[in-house]
């Protein structure tokens, strides 16, 4: 019965040892096939430039407007012509009546064409006045297009503002208008030469009143700039689609010219503002590093950054990948950021602006500066690797950045115990960093990406691997130290002695000290 629970103790260890070391390999490996590729690297994991996807960044998002019908209610009439007649279809916009209002939401949901939605304004917000919707995007983006689906008769005057830094400063996009110079001092459709193309132009298209619904306007970013077929070697125009949010003002309401006759009330109930669909063509800001956008855990939405890239646009390196400076990727190169390496590159100004302490000494420290910033280059993985959840990477990249410097401050926390152990163990772990054989820590990245499932059974093979060698060595009898094998000395011819003894297993082994007795024995036999 024993040896029969030490066989079955041992066969469960091995298959729990086998399955918690390549279960997760084999997961692993299924769901690769399974997965798609990842578009920022090739099939032989090369680098290469990857965008997200195409998407209406506007869609689902909400739109402030200065101005919506309802507030109170109030009628609004709708002009339609047959032949060379004109008639007028009055309603009421209520914004308390679900069935009746016409709230801003329906600028950005789903556009339905057999069953329309409008945002509408309120009844003849005329020139000077105007009427605004604002959009925030979220994040940057590479706007492609602007659209807007009208259900009412397109306005006269309008233009399109662009922000690139969340709504604080606006850059005009585009202005439509049958008199450009007079509403906004521009020349109608004006040349665009590469000297000026970050700049909006003035177009008299798509200004007419007619259709009296369902006209569109639609602004491309790119069409008629020069540049435009060698975008990703144009940083101006690089900067010329990028958008924060997007601003669009009607300016002028096109008209009859019946809004100051006898009947003008009813006339100035049929001129305002109705769009059912506002579209912001384009793709999500990430240079070519990412082949998405998610949210962060501020719910903030960000690129997911490969090529060694961070920031919310993947606009900068990684902390020390810094050996050469960062670039957007195109369709030629990747442009992939490189782990820094002891370089002109770095600059001592700027590290020593980082480590406040070296500033007193900069120009006598500077050489020891660059000395210390290649070992925290190697050592950052190690640190990171072994981090708490609740520390994060900027600070150990603080800590590591302060881990060489002579005027440490004393802490008793983590990280100045993980600092401490760094400084004792790093003399011994270079060398293997740089010699490639340790890069990462490999017990740590063993564990990487394992599921939870996969750890358990691996530890639980540990566990059931000691108890089988427990239970197989715990009734062997043991070794007394009286019952050892020793060497008698009265069998040994030519010799008697009543004692024995047992040689040190630090001199001579068992077989040699008997041959030196044996030949020590038959000397004195021949000398007597």
């Amino acid at each position: 019965m024993q040896r029969i629970l030490e066989v079955w103790v041992t066969m469960v260890t091995l298959s729990a040892l086998t399955k918690g070391v390549f279960a997760g390999y084999v997961l692993s490996m299924f769901a690769a096939q399974s997965s798609p590729p990842d578009p920022c690297y090739d099939e032989n994991g090369n680098p290469r430039r990857c965008i997200p996807d195409f998407v209406n960044s506007a869609f689902g998002k909400d739109v402030r407007v200065s101005s919506t019908c309802g507030n109170p209610a109030a009628r609004y009439c709708v002009v339609s012509e047959k032949g060379e007649d004109m008639s007028r279809d009055c309603h009421t916009c209520d914004a308390g009546d679900p069935k009746k209002s016409h709230p801003p939401a329906y600028l950005t949901d789903l556009n339905n064409p057999h069953n329309l939605t409008c945002w509408q304004s309120e009844n003849y917000v005329q020139y000077p006045q105007n009427v605004t919707l604002t959009l925030s995007l979220g994040k940057k983006f590479e706007v492609t297009y602007v659209s807007l689906q009208f259900c009412s008769p397109r306005p006269e005057s309008m233009a399109i503002y662009k922000s690139m830094d969340y709504g604080k400063s606006w850059v005009p996009f585009q202005y439509y208008s049958t008199q450009c110079k007079k509403m906004y001092n521009r020349q109608n459709k004006a040349a665009i030469t590469k000297q000026n193309e970050q700049e909006a132009i003035c177009t008299d298209s798509h200004t007419d009143m007619h259709p009296l619904t369902g006209g569109l306007i639609a602004f491309s970013t790119l069409d008629g700039r020069p540049s435009a077929h060698d975008f990703d070697n144009s940083p101006v125009l690089q900067d010329w689609v990028t958008a924060t949010d997007i601003k669009v003002i009607f300016s002028r309401l096109h008209t009859f010219g019946d809004e100051n006759e006898d009947d003008s009330e009813l006339a100035r109930d049929s001129y305002f503002y109705a769009v059912s669909d506002l579209q912001v063509g384009g793709r999500c800001k990430c240079n070519g590093h990412a082949s998405k956008c998610v949210k962060d855990r501020e719910g903030n939405l960000v690129c997911e950054c490969k090529h060694n890239t961070a920031g919310p646009e993947c606009d900068r390196c990684k902390p020390f990948h810094y050996d050469r400076p960062w670039q957007r990727a195109t369709a030629r190169e990747a442009n992939e950021c490189v782990v820094a390496a002891v370089s002109e590159s770095i600059r001592c100004d700027a590290e020593a602006t980082a480590k406040r302490t070296w500033k007193r000494n900069k120009s006598q420290q500077c050489h020891g500066l660059f000395n210390q910033t290649e070992q925290v280059n190697k050592l950052f993985p190690l640190a990171s690797a072994f981090r708490p959840q609740h520390v994060t990477t900027a600070t150990v990249e603080q800590m590591t950045h302060n881990l060489f410097t002579r005027s440490q401050p004393r802490e008793t926390s983590f990280l100045s115990r993980l600092a401490a152990a760094l400084r004792r163990t790093s003399d011994a772990v270079l060398p293997a960093l740089q010699a490639g054989k340790a890069r990462w820590i490999v017990f740590y990245q063993e564990f990487e990406g394992l599921a939870l499932l996969n750890i358990f059974m691996f530890l639980f093979g540990c566990l059931l691997s000691f108890l089988g060698v427990f239970l197989i060595a715990r009734n062997r009898p043991k070794i007394k130290q009286q019952d050892r094998n020793i060497i008698s000395l009265d069998k040994i011819p030519g010799r008697v002695h009543a004692g024995k003894v047992q040689p040190e297993a630090k001199t001579s082994t068992y077989g040699s000290l008997a041959a030196k007795l044996m030949c020590s024995s038959a000397g004195q036999t021949d000398d007597s």
